[in-house]
């Protein structure tokens, strides 16, 4: 095909690692022939295709250490555009903020029982042994926290998806995250300069260390004499550079400025007053009676994720917000509430409904069993905190459940206001009840213990629970 007619003539070759000397023989001898440009990897196979067969081997080709599938793609299409003079602009993907959030949502919740633990360890033999021989801080000091992590996990996540490039992107992600969102030491302190370090902030750098991959691998590909190892070299290392370059001198400072302002909005609608401004240095469990502003914010926030869950309005607004609450590597109040309000409110539904389901021949169950689905959205909600939507074939288009829904909703979420509670959801439920407890301190409770979702997750649970049963038990006594 490569010396046929000119029809049917191939144009280029790829050669992945081929063999030039025995089964690739005749291929490389008819593009030597024809001097079509080859590209590819493999620096021994590419080598004796030059050297020894005299193939026009062309780009930025040559060894494959380094290289990944995407940077191959990447660098095989410019080398290619490069010989023939053809414009090549790859495009860029642009990833959506929650997007980026949601994949980042496991080290967020990871972190959050980490420096809970970590807090609740402090003081013990073990855990002064450890920081004390790691040089983290003298005992009877402030907790560790390692909530440093999340700026950088949240540059590494964005430059992946930003340059699809595999590894190549994930170095350059890495590099430009701890550079230009850690303190020195690469440590977080009370100093406002090393609280700069900000998951927008990552963001920020993140997406601009993608797009100069791609950009970086083209032009290398293109216009330099250089092989496809060193050029995913320069590629990581040189966009992780300067993406770390411009994050720390021009994103750092405005991205933690914006992180500081929502936080303190949100902060602000949650507490009403002084009641909860700070889940760290909030103290015991308060006298005071919720406010109608409390009351207000309750009614938009409970019901409201409650209704956003149904029609993609939590992934797009309640999900980004709670992980901005989780930036500090503590638990949050969006996520109680979406444990309460989603998770328990449908754990309890789908419980009630596996304990005591509808005949199957009810209308509601479309002539099936509902028992496996309830099972299946008891055991997910309860122990893993997600599958909420297993409740809803359940409750909707029944006005009585849906408004007990929305109720509870409510209710839980003005509890959670009043006792400060903070969680998080995609945890077991005991793991979320401990997330959301403060451990009593000196002179308070006697060093007791406090769940300040307790009470909200009993009334998220319990009223759609009982509403279920008693609903059901009485379509099966009556008919």
């Amino acid at each position: 095909m490569i010396i046929g007619d000119e029809k049917q003539r191939i144009d280029g070759l790829i050669s992945i690692s081929s063999d030039p000397d025995a089964v690739n023989q005749y291929t490389f001898l008819a593009a030597a022939k024809t001097q079509i440009p080859v590209v590819g990897t493999g620096g021994t196979s590419l080598g004796k295709a030059a050297g020894e067969l005299d193939c026009n081997v062309v780009g930025n080709s040559g060894g494959s250490v380094s290289t990944t599938i995407e940077t191959k793609a990447l660098s095989f299409t410019a080398s290619l555009a490069g010989f023939w003079k053809l414009t090549y602009e790859p495009s860029v993907p642009r990833p959506r903020l929650n997007g980026i959030l949601g994949a980042c949502l496991p080290a967020f919740v990871a972190v959050a029982i980490a420096n809970k633990l970590l807090r609740d360890l402090q003081g013990a033999r073990f855990l002064n042994w450890w920081t004390s021989s790691s040089g983290g801080g003298a005992v009877g000091g402030p907790p560790l926290d390692v909530s440093g992590v999340l700026p950088v996990l949240a540059s590494v996540i964005t430059a992946s998806q930003v340059a699809q490039m595999g590894e190549t992107a994930a170095l350059a992600g890495v590099v430009a995250g701890v550079l230009a969102c850690s303190g020195s030491g690469g440590s977080r302190s009370s100093s406002s300069e090393e609280a700069d370090g900000t998951v927008l902030g990552g963001i920020m750098t993140g997406w601009l260390a993608g797009w100069l991959c791609r950009w970086f691998l083209v032009k290398t590909a293109r216009s330099l004499w250089v092989p496809a190892t060193a050029s995913s070299i320069i590629t990581a290392g040189a966009t992780g550079l300067i993406a770390a370059l411009v994050g720390r001198l021009i994103f750092r400072r405005p991205c933690a400025w914006l992180s500081e302002g929502v936080q303190k909005a949100l902060f602000f609608f949650e507490a009403a007053s002084p009641l909860v401004a700070s889940s760290s240095s909030s103290s015991g469990r308060s006298s005071r009676k919720i406010s109608v502003f409390q009351w207000l914010v309750a009614l938009v926030v409970g019901p409201g994720m409650t209704y956003g869950s149904q029609v993609g309005g939590y992934h797009l607004v309640f999900l980004p917000l709670i992980l901005f609450e989780m930036e500090k590597g503590q638990p949050s109040f969006l996520g109680a509430v979406d444990w309460c309000s989603l998770c328990l409110i449908s754990g309890g539904i789908t419980t009630a409904t596996w304990l005591l389901p509808l005949p199957t021949s009810h209308p509601s169950n479309g002539g099936g069993d509902p028992r496996p689905l309830a099972k299946r959205g008891a055991y997910t909600n309860l122990m893993w905190g997600d599958f909420v939507e297993a409740c809803y074939p359940f409750f909707q288009g029944q006005m009585f459940l849906t408004g007990l829904v929305y109720l509870a909703s409510w209710l839980s979420t003005a509890l959670l206001l009043r006792q400060g509670g903070r969680s998080s959801a995609y945890l077991p439920v005991v793991l979320s009840w401990w997330l959301g407890s403060e451990g009593g301190r000196e002179g308070e409770n006697e060093g007791g213990w406090e769940c300040r979702v307790w009470w909200a997750s009993l009334i998220a649970f319990g009223l759609p629970f009982v509403a279920v049963i008693v609903r059901n038990g009485w379509v099966r006594m009556m008919g």
